[in-house]
């Protein structure tokens, strides 16, 4: 088409045919220098924020709380022993509640130990820990009549152990720990509180399993 030109360029509907003066090439030379300029002080105040913003926060390691030996997520062995030996506290409640005595024996190692360690304000008590057996004839010894006592008696109790943590987890060893609450019923009355406390102890793999290698209550209050 040879008609005059309408300033638009034809190729690109809507874009403006560049400038041809002299004049104008000078205006958009001063224009480039100036967003060059500005650009560049830009980047010199904006570079050292970008270095601030993107460096890592300090670290918070040192406010985390701690606990014995600092466990981590079992895997692999390590994981099948920890669900072994939270079986073996569980049971421990089940058997122990079943008036099951030899069973709830079997429970621990031949030569292991349990003791109850009472506040030193509870009354009538001796300061020192009393040990309930030194071995497992002995703890089965110390409960035999016990439990008899409480069928003879219609008395149902309920250890409930809470809040179990493991640690110093070996093949063959680990330290354990749980809370107790033990409730206490009678001929299908009402169940009550009668004691709370902690237990802690040291678990042992045997040719039989996981078993209970030392055993201590520390009991809040006097517990018959």
């Amino acid at each position: 088409m040879n008609g005059p030109s309408s300033g638009v360029d034809p190729t690109i509907p809507g874009r403006a045919r560049p400038a041809r003066s002299i004049g104008g090439c000078r205006a958009v030379r001063q224009t480039a220098m100036f967003v060059g300029l500005a650009f560049t002080m830009l980047t010199a105040v904006a570079g050292p924020a970008r270095a601030e913003t993107s460096a890592p926060p300090p670290s918070t390691a040192a406010l985390q709380p701690t606990l014995p030996g600092a466990s981590t997520i079992p895997t692999g062995r390590e994981a099948s022993d920890r669900l072994a030996i939270l079986d073996l506290l569980h049971r421990y409640s089940h058997l122990a509640d079943a008036l099951e005595t030899e069973a709830f024996g079997a429970l621990f190692t031949p030569d292991a130990r349990f003791t109850i360690v009472f506040p030193e304000s509870a009354p009538g008590l001796a300061p020192a820990p009393q040990v309930m057996g030194s071995s497992r004839k002995e703890i089965v010894a110390a409960l035999r009549d016990r439990h008899a006592t409480f069928r003879a008696e219609g008395v149902q109790r309920r250890h409930f152990l809470t809040n179990p943590i493991v640690w110093d987890q070996t093949p063959s060893s680990a330290r354990v720990a749980v809370y107790l609450q033990l409730r206490t019923s009678t001929r299908g009355g009402p169940s009550a509180i009668v004691g709370t406390g902690r237990y802690e102890g040291r678990v042992v793999e045997t040719d039989s399993g996981w078993r209970i290698a030392e055993w201590t209550l520390f009991s809040d209050q006097r517990i018959d």
